[in-house]
């Protein structure tokens, strides 16, 4: 079986701005959900990240035309999920569920993470992929009363997120197949593939640049392919 995830040799650690606060663009309800997800269009890049890196993504031909980030409060179980598309590229023939994803501490939620008091920090989340057989497979609206009903997290989205995504009961007994402990690197991801990130003592902060490739790949292979070929994989 073709690889989950791959390290890449991105560098990603002067990305975001000493002074970026998250915790802006939280809403009570966000507030109040076990995990949230915020998308950024990239007229908005600059409030997050360093002029500088998103130039040098731009030489590396890497620019996304999204990003989202991710926040899980302390113990949080996810369901098992495959990332949505939009609905004007569900039937395109191109594979847009891959992300280059990176973590950082949850000082960047208060304005403090760039602080010497995160020097040695490390994540203790865990992100797992799954084999789920097909007839398990259906798609919710993230965030939607059918959602709730199969016993998923409180999670809340921005509206231009809003998309399908195939979602299994809690607690389903599937098989795992991989699993990645994140460093302080940025990894190459497969969304497509079902997944679930557990956190354990300490919250989750992510990061995830979408939609990187130009022409867009068609399949989780090409899009690996295209990485390695532009000598961006460890």
């Amino acid at each position: 079986m073709l690889a989950l995830y791959h390290k890449t040799n991105i560098n990603v650690h002067r990305a975001l701005r000493d002074d970026l606060e998250l915790s802006r663009y939280v809403t009570p309800d966000m507030e109040s959900a076990n995990l949230w997800m915020y998308g950024f269009i990239p007229e908005a890049y600059e409030e997050i990240f360093n002029r500088e890196w998103l130039d040098y993504i731009r030489t590396l031909n890497i620019y996304p035309d999204a990003v989202v980030v991710f926040y899980k409060k302390p113990n949080c179980v996810d369901n098992i999920h495959s990332d949505g598309m939009p609905d004007d590229q569900q039937n395109d023939g191109n594979f847009y569920q891959y992300g280059i994803n990176w973590v950082v501490n949850p000082g960047y939620m208060n304005g403090n993470g760039a602080s010497e008091q995160w020097r040695n920090w490390k994540d203790t989340g865990v992100m797992s992929w799954y084999d789920v057989p097909q007839h398990n497979q259906f798609f919710v609206d993230a965030g939607s009363q059918e959602e709730k009903d199969i016993g998923n997290a409180p999670v809340q989205i921005t509206p231009w997120d809003k998309v399908g995504y195939r979602r299994v009961p809690a607690n389903s007994n599937y098989t795992k197949v991989s699993q990645l402990q994140y460093d302080d690197q940025a990894y190459l991801v497969n969304g497509e593939a079902y997944h679930e990130v557990v956190t354990t003592d300490q919250p989750r902060v992510s990061l995830s640049l979408r939609s990187t490739i130009k022409p867009e790949a068609s399949s989780w292979e090409n899009v690996v392919t295209t990485f390695q070929q532009r000598n961006l994989l460890v």
